[in-house]
């Protein structure tokens, strides 16, 4: 990489992956008179909502997926801006 250290690409590729296709969420279902609002709790504004608590469920899961995926999108973009060469990977994790 001409004129950026390396360091900076390796903070870059660690913290820029796609994300797993299985992992928890935290949300909260909240019954309102229309239906059901759910927001995920570990991701500031991520809120959806709908008339039955499968079909917010549904939303919810849509709307964590746009979530990661954009804010990928947008760091991966801000680095490309700065100069950074960006490479993404998958990271697999075995649990014993």
């Amino acid at each position: 990489m001409v004129g950026k250290s390396p360091g900076k690409l390796a903070i870059a590729a660690a913290f820029l992956f796609p994300y797993p296709s299985r992992m928890k969420y935290p949300v909260v279902l909240i019954e309102t008179e229309e239906g059901f609002a759910v927001g995920c709790t570990s991701i500031p504004g991520c809120w959806t909502q709908g008339a039955t608590r499968e079909e917010a469920m549904g939303n919810i899961r849509d709307a964590i997926r746009e979530v990661l995926e954009v804010r990928q999108e947008l760091l991966a973009q801000q680095w490309r801006e700065e100069g950074l060469r960006v490479e993404t990977a998958d990271v697999e994790l075995a649990y014993a």
